[in-house]
């Protein structure tokens, strides 16, 4: 049965070589029962061929040990989707950080760097989004499975968090703000406060600020950018999510804090101010720490509401 074997060989040959010689010997096996069965010769290399020709070709037969196979199959396929999204999500954050940075830094201007970031997102996510792929198809091959789905328990669903949806406006009205408010801080956008007064124009601007608080506050905008987006891919409420919540929030309560007491915030530069713009410049600031008080206050709101949800939760 020398043919049939090689035959049986052949087929292995597209078979993992952890497979192929206990498939190949059931299909040698088999072969030479069918063999058998349909001629009563002991196995002459014509009756052989003859039957050999009945098979399908090696790879056609090597399909109905193969089964289904994926480069990311369906258990892995959904963790695979939300991790691209949120690798999507930091490698905007990443560029973003950048731009930040050169443009304080001074390193070219608004449009040029903005058009560098913007060239360079296709290649990092490109890298990134491969890597990713390689690692999940590397967990489908040797059979690894998410944590998050193996070990699932209904347990969780006593939380009540699984079943609050986080509000989409609410979020996007977040990004916008964080994203404002980082072009405004890194100068990208200006809305200088300037009076007319007896013929002449005065314009404000905000006090020296050490390169740490600039640093922090640019930090602090970009890392609420990621979070909402975070939050959108989501959809609902977690500890995890709420508790980081509660740490930026306080965070940046303590920064509004430190702004509202500050000496002086807002200066003028050049000559001495006229009396009147004096008493305006301190009504402008004493607007400006309400408001602040006012944010503090909503955050402030805001902390508690969700520690509450988590001491209360089940």
């Amino acid at each position: 049965m020398d043919l049939i074997r090689r035959y049986s060989d052949a087929v292995t040959e597209y078979l993992p070589p952890a497979e192929r010689r206990s498939v190949g010997d059931e299909l040698y096996d088999d072969l030479c029962e069918q063999y058998a069965e349909q001629s009563h010769e002991t196995g002459s290399e014509e009756h052989q061929l003859t039957f050999l020709r009945q098979q399908p070709p090696p790879m056609k037969m090597a399909r109905r040990f193969i089964g289904e196979r994926y480069l990311i199959g369906p258990d892995l396929y959904l963790p695979y989707i939300r991790s691209l999204r949120v690798a999507t999500v930091l490698v905007a954050a990443l560029h973003l950080l950048l731009w930040v940075v050169k443009v304080a830094l001074g390193e070219g201007g608004y449009i040029q760097t903005t058009i560098q970031q913007l060239a360079s997102f296709p290649g990092t996510w490109l890298v990134v989004a491969g890597i990713l792929t390689l690692v999940f198809a590397v967990f489908e091959r040797t059979g690894e499975r998410i944590g998050s789905a193996v070990d699932w328990r209904p347990e969780v669903l006593r939380s009540r968090d699984v079943s609050v949806r986080i509000p989409v406006g609410e979020t996007l009205f977040d990004m916008v703000v964080a994203l404002v408010a980082l072009l405004w801080w890194n100068g990208a956008v200006r809305w200088p406060l300037r009076v007319e007064h007896a013929g002449e124009t005065y314009a404000w601007s905000l006090p020296e600020i050490s390169v740490f608080v600039m640093v922090l506050v640019n930090v602090l905008l970009v890392i609420d950018l990621v979070f909402a987006a975070f939050k959108l891919i989501r959809h609902y409420w977690r500890p995890s999510i709420r508790s980081m919540d509660i740490a930026i929030n306080l965070i940046w309560m303590g920064l509004l804090l430190y702004a509202i007491q500050a000496d002086a915030l807002l200066v003028y530069a050049n000559e001495p101010l006229p009396e009147t713009l004096v008493k305006l410049q301190s009504a402008l600031e004493l607007s400006i720490r309400l408001g602040l008080t006012v944010v503090v206050a909503i955050l402030g709101w805001e902390v508690l509401s969700q520690g509450r949800r988590l001491l209360n939760r089940t």
